[in-house]
Protein backbone atom coordinates (compact mmCIF):
# COMPACT_ATOMS: atom_id res chain seq x y z
CA UNK A 1 0.00 0.00 0.00
CA UNK A 2 2.95 2.75 0.73
CA UNK A 3 4.22 2.14 -2.59
CA UNK A 4 0.47 2.87 -4.26
CA UNK A 5 0.20 6.06 -2.21
CA UNK A 6 2.73 7.61 -4.90
CA UNK A 7 0.08 7.01 -7.72
CA UNK A 8 1.60 6.75 -11.28
CA UNK A 9 5.02 9.24 -11.46
CA UNK A 10 3.14 11.59 -14.27
CA UNK A 11 0.44 12.30 -11.90
CA UNK A 12 2.68 13.55 -8.90
CA UNK A 13 2.94 17.53 -9.50
CA UNK A 14 -1.09 17.11 -9.17
CA UNK A 15 -1.01 15.05 -6.38
CA UNK A 16 1.17 17.11 -4.38
CA UNK A 17 -0.19 19.82 -5.05
CA UNK A 18 -4.02 18.34 -4.12
CA UNK A 19 -2.13 17.13 -0.58
CA UNK A 20 -1.58 21.05 -0.09
CA UNK A 21 -5.05 22.05 -0.76
CA UNK A 22 -6.67 19.44 1.13
CA UNK A 23 -4.78 20.32 4.05
CA UNK A 24 -6.28 22.43 7.05
CA UNK A 25 -6.33 25.95 6.78
CA UNK A 26 -4.39 26.26 9.62
CA UNK A 27 -1.63 24.22 8.40
CA UNK A 28 -1.98 24.92 4.23
CA UNK A 29 -1.19 28.89 5.21
CA UNK A 30 2.39 27.63 5.49
CA UNK A 31 2.81 26.47 2.19
CA UNK A 32 1.55 29.17 0.02
CA UNK A 33 2.16 29.89 -2.43
CA UNK A 34 0.71 26.01 -3.28
CA UNK A 35 2.07 26.12 -6.53
CA UNK A 36 5.65 27.41 -6.25
CA UNK A 37 6.02 24.93 -2.61
CA UNK A 38 4.72 22.12 -4.40
CA UNK A 39 7.29 22.86 -7.18
CA UNK A 40 10.09 22.91 -4.56
CA UNK A 41 8.77 19.24 -2.57
CA UNK A 42 9.08 17.60 -5.89
CA UNK A 43 12.52 19.10 -6.64
CA UNK A 44 13.56 17.94 -2.97
CA UNK A 45 11.71 14.23 -3.75
CA UNK A 46 13.13 14.17 -7.18
CA UNK A 47 16.75 14.59 -5.72
CA UNK A 48 16.27 12.17 -2.89
CA UNK A 49 14.42 9.35 -4.82
CA UNK A 50 15.06 9.67 -8.60
CA UNK A 51 13.73 6.89 -9.56
CA UNK A 52 9.83 7.00 -8.50
CA UNK A 53 7.43 3.92 -7.54
CA UNK A 54 6.40 3.03 -10.92
CA UNK A 55 8.84 4.42 -12.78
CA UNK A 56 10.87 2.67 -15.32
CA UNK A 57 9.34 -0.11 -18.09
CA UNK A 58 6.96 -3.29 -17.76
CA UNK A 59 10.13 -5.56 -18.54
CA UNK A 60 12.47 -3.32 -16.52
CA UNK A 61 11.12 -1.29 -13.19
CA UNK A 62 13.06 0.73 -11.54
CA UNK A 63 13.91 -0.52 -8.14
CA UNK A 64 13.00 1.25 -3.90
CA UNK A 65 16.29 2.64 -2.67
CA UNK A 66 17.56 0.67 0.32
CA UNK A 67 16.88 2.65 3.57
CA UNK A 68 19.75 2.00 6.28
CA UNK A 69 19.10 -1.07 7.22
CA UNK A 70 19.67 -2.38 3.75
CA UNK A 71 16.02 -3.14 2.50
CA UNK A 72 14.88 -1.91 -0.67
CA UNK A 73 11.65 0.01 0.34
CA UNK A 74 10.29 3.54 -0.62
CA UNK A 75 8.05 5.82 1.75
CA UNK A 76 4.88 6.47 1.69
CA UNK A 77 4.20 9.79 -0.15
CA UNK A 78 2.28 11.38 3.34
CA UNK A 79 6.28 10.72 5.26
CA UNK A 80 8.05 12.07 1.99
CA UNK A 81 6.03 15.60 1.65
CA UNK A 82 6.30 15.71 4.78
CA UNK A 83 10.22 15.66 5.35
CA UNK A 84 10.21 17.85 2.39
CA UNK A 85 8.04 20.45 4.18
CA UNK A 86 10.02 20.98 7.05
CA UNK A 87 12.92 20.76 4.94
CA UNK A 88 11.86 23.50 2.84
CA UNK A 89 9.11 25.60 4.55
CA UNK A 90 9.94 24.56 8.12
CA UNK A 91 6.03 23.55 8.51
CA UNK A 92 4.56 22.46 11.99
CA UNK A 93 3.21 18.56 10.10
CA UNK A 94 3.00 15.34 11.24
CA UNK A 95 2.64 12.34 8.42
CA UNK A 96 -0.81 10.96 10.05
CA UNK A 97 -2.40 14.35 9.11
CA UNK A 98 -2.34 13.47 5.67
CA UNK A 99 -4.07 10.03 5.80
CA UNK A 100 -7.95 8.96 6.73
CA UNK A 101 -10.14 11.32 6.02
CA UNK A 102 -7.70 14.08 4.40
CA UNK A 103 -6.13 11.43 1.77
CA UNK A 104 -10.07 10.58 1.04
CA UNK A 105 -11.05 14.43 0.07
CA UNK A 106 -8.22 14.29 -3.00
CA UNK A 107 -9.57 13.79 -6.14
CA UNK A 108 -10.35 10.81 -6.89
CA UNK A 109 -8.01 10.61 -10.27
CA UNK A 110 -5.44 11.61 -7.67
CA UNK A 111 -5.62 8.22 -5.69
CA UNK A 112 -5.06 5.04 -7.30
CA UNK A 113 -8.02 2.22 -7.73
CA UNK A 114 -7.39 -1.51 -7.03
CA UNK A 115 -9.72 -4.25 -8.66
CA UNK A 116 -9.74 -7.92 -7.63
CA UNK A 117 -10.06 -9.94 -10.95
CA UNK A 118 -10.54 -13.30 -11.74
CA UNK A 119 -9.41 -14.90 -15.35
CA UNK A 120 -12.13 -16.96 -16.91
CA UNK A 121 -11.62 -19.68 -19.02
CA UNK A 122 -11.74 -19.02 -22.63
CA UNK A 123 -15.46 -19.85 -24.26
CA UNK A 124 -15.18 -18.55 -27.90
CA UNK A 125 -13.68 -20.17 -30.99
CA UNK A 126 -11.70 -17.95 -33.52
CA UNK A 127 -12.39 -17.87 -37.16
CA UNK A 128 -10.22 -20.83 -37.91
CA UNK A 129 -12.09 -22.96 -35.11
CA UNK A 130 -9.49 -22.64 -31.96
CA UNK A 131 -10.31 -21.34 -28.88
CA UNK A 132 -8.79 -18.15 -27.45
CA UNK A 133 -5.21 -18.46 -25.66
CA UNK A 134 -7.00 -16.24 -22.57
CA UNK A 135 -10.62 -15.65 -21.81
CA UNK A 136 -12.22 -12.93 -20.61
CA UNK A 137 -11.87 -11.64 -17.35
CA UNK A 138 -14.02 -10.53 -15.07
CA UNK A 139 -14.00 -7.70 -11.75
CA UNK A 140 -14.96 -9.23 -8.65
CA UNK A 141 -14.50 -5.92 -6.58
CA UNK A 142 -12.95 -2.78 -7.01
CA UNK A 143 -11.80 -0.18 -4.40
CA UNK A 144 -9.83 2.80 -3.61
CA UNK A 145 -8.44 1.13 -0.61
CA UNK A 146 -6.00 -1.85 -0.91
CA UNK A 147 -6.37 -2.93 2.36
CA UNK A 148 -10.18 -3.19 2.50
CA UNK A 149 -10.61 -5.17 -0.68
CA UNK A 150 -7.59 -7.70 0.90
CA UNK A 151 -9.61 -7.90 3.79
CA UNK A 152 -12.86 -8.32 2.16
CA UNK A 153 -11.45 -11.21 -0.26
CA UNK A 154 -9.37 -12.72 2.42
CA UNK A 155 -11.83 -15.57 3.38
CA UNK A 156 -13.32 -16.12 0.31
CA UNK A 157 -8.98 -16.48 -0.99
CA UNK A 158 -8.31 -18.60 1.98
CA UNK A 159 -11.51 -21.14 1.31
CA UNK A 160 -10.30 -21.23 -2.30
CA UNK A 161 -7.30 -22.41 -1.40
CA UNK A 162 -8.72 -24.93 1.13
CA UNK A 163 -10.46 -26.29 -1.02
CA UNK A 164 -7.86 -27.15 -3.48
CA UNK A 165 -5.42 -28.62 -0.75
CA UNK A 166 -8.37 -30.67 0.66
CA UNK A 167 -8.66 -32.07 -3.08
CA UNK A 168 -4.91 -32.59 -3.37
CA UNK A 169 -4.85 -34.17 0.39
CA UNK A 170 -7.59 -37.03 -1.18
CA UNK A 171 -5.72 -37.71 -3.60
CA UNK A 172 -2.63 -38.21 -1.48
CA UNK A 173 -4.59 -39.89 0.78
CA UNK A 174 -6.38 -42.40 -1.64
CA UNK A 175 -2.47 -43.38 -3.27
CA UNK A 176 -1.55 -44.02 0.65
CA UNK A 177 1.04 -40.73 1.17
CA UNK A 178 -0.20 -40.29 4.82
CA UNK A 179 2.76 -38.03 5.32
CA UNK A 180 2.09 -36.07 2.62
CA UNK A 181 -1.55 -35.44 2.72
CA UNK A 182 -1.14 -34.13 6.95
CA UNK A 183 1.39 -31.82 5.83
CA UNK A 184 -0.86 -30.22 2.95
CA UNK A 185 -3.93 -30.05 5.36
CA UNK A 186 -1.89 -28.69 8.53
CA UNK A 187 -0.17 -26.01 6.81
CA UNK A 188 -3.19 -24.82 4.49
CA UNK A 189 -4.81 -24.50 8.39
CA UNK A 190 -7.53 -27.11 6.68
CA UNK A 191 -7.72 -29.05 9.48
CA UNK A 192 -7.37 -28.95 13.98
CA UNK A 193 -6.21 -32.29 13.68
CA UNK A 194 -2.72 -32.52 14.71
CA UNK A 195 -0.11 -33.71 12.04
CA UNK A 196 1.06 -36.26 14.52
CA UNK A 197 -2.26 -37.84 15.17
CA UNK A 198 -2.56 -37.92 11.38
CA UNK A 199 0.34 -39.78 11.18
CA UNK A 200 -0.30 -42.10 14.12
CA UNK A 201 -3.75 -42.96 12.27
CA UNK A 202 -1.96 -44.13 9.20
CA UNK A 203 0.60 -45.84 10.76
CA UNK A 204 -2.22 -48.26 12.57
CA UNK A 205 -4.35 -48.76 9.52
CA UNK A 206 -1.17 -49.94 8.25
CA UNK A 207 -0.41 -52.49 12.20
CA UNK A 208 -4.02 -52.77 12.92
CA UNK A 209 -5.12 -56.51 13.92
CA UNK A 210 -8.56 -58.05 14.18
CA UNK A 211 -10.31 -57.32 17.38
CA UNK A 212 -10.89 -60.36 18.12
CA UNK A 213 -7.09 -61.34 18.37
CA UNK A 214 -6.26 -58.68 20.80
CA UNK A 215 -8.84 -59.70 23.29
CA UNK A 216 -8.52 -63.68 23.22
CA UNK A 217 -4.76 -62.93 25.08
CA UNK A 218 -6.53 -61.71 27.81
CA UNK A 219 -6.72 -63.77 31.07
CA UNK A 220 -10.07 -64.35 32.50
CA UNK A 221 -9.45 -61.65 35.93
CA UNK A 222 -8.14 -59.40 32.88
CA UNK A 223 -10.77 -59.34 31.03
CA UNK A 224 -13.23 -58.42 33.45
CA UNK A 225 -11.12 -55.97 34.34
CA UNK A 226 -10.81 -54.37 31.25
CA UNK A 227 -14.82 -54.80 30.88
CA UNK A 228 -14.72 -51.81 33.40
CA UNK A 229 -13.21 -49.29 30.95
CA UNK A 230 -15.48 -46.84 29.76
CA UNK A 231 -15.94 -47.77 26.28
CA UNK A 232 -19.55 -48.71 24.72
CA UNK A 233 -17.97 -52.15 23.22
CA UNK A 234 -14.82 -54.35 22.91
CA UNK A 235 -13.91 -53.62 19.70
CA UNK A 236 -13.69 -49.65 20.63
CA UNK A 237 -11.24 -50.75 23.65
CA UNK A 238 -9.01 -52.18 21.70
CA UNK A 239 -9.26 -50.54 18.54
CA UNK A 240 -8.12 -47.60 21.42
CA UNK A 241 -5.48 -49.77 22.82
CA UNK A 242 -3.86 -50.47 19.58
CA UNK A 243 -3.69 -46.69 18.65
CA UNK A 244 -1.99 -46.33 22.29
CA UNK A 245 0.28 -48.94 21.44
CA UNK A 246 1.22 -47.11 18.03
CA UNK A 247 1.84 -44.00 19.75
CA UNK A 248 3.87 -45.62 21.92
CA UNK A 249 6.15 -47.31 19.51
CA UNK A 250 6.28 -43.98 17.22
CA UNK A 251 6.34 -41.50 20.03
CA UNK A 252 8.00 -38.83 17.42
CA UNK A 253 6.42 -39.44 14.50
CA UNK A 254 5.94 -35.93 13.82
CA UNK A 255 9.42 -35.65 13.05
CA UNK A 256 9.26 -38.25 10.03
CA UNK A 257 9.96 -36.00 6.68
CA UNK A 258 8.34 -38.25 4.40
CA UNK A 259 6.29 -41.23 3.67
CA UNK A 260 9.43 -43.67 3.03
CA UNK A 261 10.22 -42.76 6.46
CA UNK A 262 6.75 -43.86 7.95
CA UNK A 263 7.18 -46.94 6.19
CA UNK A 264 10.42 -47.39 7.47
CA UNK A 265 9.07 -46.67 11.31
CA UNK A 266 6.55 -49.21 10.68
CA UNK A 267 8.00 -52.10 9.23
CA UNK A 268 10.74 -51.88 12.17
CA UNK A 269 8.15 -51.86 15.19
CA UNK A 270 5.75 -54.31 13.23
CA UNK A 271 7.49 -57.33 15.03
CA UNK A 272 6.76 -56.21 18.78
CA UNK A 273 3.21 -54.38 17.94
CA UNK A 274 1.33 -57.48 19.16
CA UNK A 275 2.74 -57.51 22.44
CA UNK A 276 3.01 -53.74 22.78
CA UNK A 277 -0.95 -53.62 22.96
CA UNK A 278 -1.09 -55.95 25.35
CA UNK A 279 1.72 -53.76 27.54
CA UNK A 280 -0.78 -51.11 27.23
CA UNK A 281 -3.68 -53.78 28.40
CA UNK A 282 -2.03 -54.13 31.29
CA UNK A 283 -1.06 -50.54 32.37
CA UNK A 284 -4.52 -49.79 31.97
CA UNK A 285 -5.42 -52.64 33.82
CA UNK A 286 -3.81 -51.01 36.92
CA UNK A 287 -5.25 -47.62 36.18
CA UNK A 288 -8.56 -49.16 36.22
CA UNK A 289 -7.92 -51.14 39.45
CA UNK A 290 -6.59 -47.89 41.20
CA UNK A 291 -9.22 -45.69 39.31
CA UNK A 292 -12.04 -48.61 41.05
CA UNK A 293 -10.60 -47.89 44.66
CA UNK A 294 -10.40 -43.97 44.21
CA UNK A 295 -14.16 -43.92 43.47
CA UNK A 296 -15.01 -45.98 46.02
CA UNK A 297 -13.27 -43.82 48.77
CA UNK A 298 -15.18 -40.73 47.00
CA UNK A 299 -18.68 -42.26 47.35
CA UNK A 300 -21.25 -42.61 49.97
CA UNK A 301 -21.29 -40.16 52.75
CA UNK A 302 -18.96 -38.28 53.93
CA UNK A 303 -18.06 -35.35 56.91
CA UNK A 304 -18.99 -31.90 56.14
CA UNK A 305 -15.46 -30.34 55.89
CA UNK A 306 -14.54 -33.26 53.46
CA UNK A 307 -16.99 -32.29 50.85
CA UNK A 308 -14.97 -30.04 48.77
CA UNK A 309 -12.43 -32.24 48.79
CA UNK A 310 -14.28 -35.00 47.79
CA UNK A 311 -16.20 -33.09 45.18
CA UNK A 312 -12.86 -31.97 43.77
CA UNK A 313 -10.96 -35.28 43.22
CA UNK A 314 -14.14 -36.28 42.02
CA UNK A 315 -13.39 -34.27 39.32
CA UNK A 316 -10.50 -34.45 38.77
CA UNK A 317 -10.33 -38.37 38.00
CA UNK A 318 -13.04 -37.56 35.49
CA UNK A 319 -10.68 -35.74 33.80
CA UNK A 320 -8.38 -38.98 33.70
CA UNK A 321 -10.47 -41.79 32.85
CA UNK A 322 -13.18 -41.24 30.19
CA UNK A 323 -14.45 -42.49 27.04
CA UNK A 324 -11.72 -42.70 24.88
CA UNK A 325 -8.65 -41.75 27.90
CA UNK A 326 -6.84 -44.84 26.68
CA UNK A 327 -6.18 -43.23 22.81
CA UNK A 328 -6.10 -39.40 23.38
CA UNK A 329 -3.73 -39.54 26.13
CA UNK A 330 -0.02 -38.83 25.20
CA UNK A 331 2.09 -41.92 25.08
CA UNK A 332 4.31 -41.12 27.88
CA UNK A 333 1.65 -39.83 29.92
CA UNK A 334 -0.52 -43.09 29.79
CA UNK A 335 1.55 -45.06 32.29
CA UNK A 336 1.77 -42.23 34.78
CA UNK A 337 -2.42 -41.84 35.18
CA UNK A 338 -2.26 -44.68 37.80
CA UNK A 339 0.27 -42.65 39.46
CA UNK A 340 -1.78 -39.69 39.26
CA UNK A 341 -5.14 -41.51 40.68
CA UNK A 342 -2.79 -42.53 43.83
CA UNK A 343 -2.18 -39.31 44.93
CA UNK A 344 -5.63 -38.21 45.11
CA UNK A 345 -6.08 -41.59 47.44
CA UNK A 346 -3.10 -39.81 49.22
CA UNK A 347 -4.27 -36.63 49.25
CA UNK A 348 -7.90 -37.27 50.65
CA UNK A 349 -5.98 -39.66 53.43
CA UNK A 350 -4.18 -36.29 54.28
CA UNK A 351 -6.98 -33.95 53.84
CA UNK A 352 -8.68 -36.03 56.95
CA UNK A 353 -5.78 -35.37 59.49
CA UNK A 354 -5.15 -31.84 58.08
CA UNK A 355 -8.10 -29.79 56.71
CA UNK A 356 -6.62 -26.18 56.49
CA UNK A 357 -3.35 -28.20 54.86
CA UNK A 358 -5.31 -29.28 51.85
CA UNK A 359 -6.79 -25.96 51.59
CA UNK A 360 -4.05 -24.22 51.44
CA UNK A 361 -2.18 -26.78 48.44
CA UNK A 362 -5.52 -26.97 46.81
CA UNK A 363 -5.07 -22.70 46.37
CA UNK A 364 -1.54 -23.13 44.61
CA UNK A 365 -3.16 -26.25 42.34
CA UNK A 366 -5.68 -23.67 41.13
CA UNK A 367 -3.68 -21.09 40.27
CA UNK A 368 -1.52 -23.57 38.11
CA UNK A 369 -4.92 -25.03 36.93
CA UNK A 370 -5.71 -21.60 35.74
CA UNK A 371 -2.66 -21.07 33.85
CA UNK A 372 -2.94 -24.37 31.81
CA UNK A 373 -6.91 -23.52 31.37
CA UNK A 374 -5.55 -20.17 29.55
CA UNK A 375 -3.24 -21.52 27.45
CA UNK A 376 -5.12 -24.30 26.26
CA UNK A 377 -7.88 -21.68 25.74
CA UNK A 378 -5.53 -19.12 23.80
CA UNK A 379 -4.66 -22.59 21.39
CA UNK A 380 -8.04 -23.16 20.57
CA UNK A 381 -9.04 -19.69 19.65
CA UNK A 382 -6.17 -20.05 17.28
CA UNK A 383 -7.25 -20.52 13.85
CA UNK A 384 -6.22 -24.07 11.91
CA UNK A 385 -2.69 -23.83 10.74
CA UNK A 386 1.06 -24.53 12.03
CA UNK A 387 0.32 -21.63 14.81
CA UNK A 388 -2.62 -23.39 16.26
CA UNK A 389 -0.43 -26.85 16.47
CA UNK A 390 2.43 -25.65 18.47
CA UNK A 391 -0.04 -23.66 20.79
CA UNK A 392 -1.51 -27.07 21.11
CA UNK A 393 1.42 -28.39 21.93
CA UNK A 394 2.72 -26.24 24.50
CA UNK A 395 -1.04 -26.19 26.22
CA UNK A 396 -0.91 -30.32 25.82
CA UNK A 397 2.57 -30.16 27.81
CA UNK A 398 1.03 -27.74 30.39
CA UNK A 399 -1.53 -29.89 31.22
CA UNK A 400 0.91 -33.19 32.03
CA UNK A 401 2.55 -30.65 34.04
CA UNK A 402 -0.26 -29.75 36.32
CA UNK A 403 -0.49 -33.46 36.40
CA UNK A 404 2.78 -33.49 38.17
CA UNK A 405 2.35 -30.48 40.25
CA UNK A 406 -0.61 -32.24 42.03
CA UNK A 407 1.50 -34.91 42.79
CA UNK A 408 4.40 -32.54 44.14
CA UNK A 409 1.45 -31.30 46.22
CA UNK A 410 -0.52 -34.22 47.51
CA UNK A 411 1.49 -37.18 47.29
CA UNK A 412 5.53 -35.89 47.19
CA UNK A 413 6.67 -39.67 48.33
CA UNK A 414 5.51 -41.34 44.76
CA UNK A 415 8.11 -38.55 43.40
CA UNK A 416 7.35 -37.14 39.75
CA UNK A 417 9.87 -37.73 36.65
CA UNK A 418 11.86 -34.20 37.10
CA UNK A 419 11.33 -31.00 39.31
CA UNK A 420 8.20 -29.53 38.96
CA UNK A 421 6.76 -26.36 40.66
CA UNK A 422 4.28 -23.03 39.94
CA UNK A 423 7.92 -20.97 38.87
CA UNK A 424 8.43 -23.77 36.00
CA UNK A 425 4.33 -23.73 34.73
CA UNK A 426 5.21 -20.30 34.73
CA UNK A 427 8.24 -20.35 32.87
CA UNK A 428 6.54 -22.68 30.15
CA UNK A 429 4.03 -20.86 29.22
CA UNK A 430 6.98 -17.59 28.51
Amino acid sequence: PEQFSWNVPGLLDELIVGMIKSLPKTLRVQFVPAPDTARKIRAWIDERYPDLPGSGSQQKPNLAPENEDGVATWPDLPHAFTQAAISIVGAQIHPEVLTGELWNKLAPYLRMTFAVEQQLPPNRKNQHGRRHARGPVKTLGTGKSLVELQREFAEQAKASARHMVEKQARNAGDQGKIVEKANLLNKAGATTEARATMLWQGALDTLRLPGERISSRWLGTEALMLASAPYKSTKELTEDLQLAAVKRLLPNVDQLPDDEALANAVLDVREVYEDTVYAVAHDVIAILKRYAEVDKAVSGKADLPLLSVLQSIREHIATLVFPGFIGKTPPDALPSIERYLHADLLRLAKAKNDKNRDVRWAWEADEAKQLADNTMAKAQREPAGPRHETLMKQAETLRWMLEEFYVSLWAQELGTPKPISLQRIKKAIA
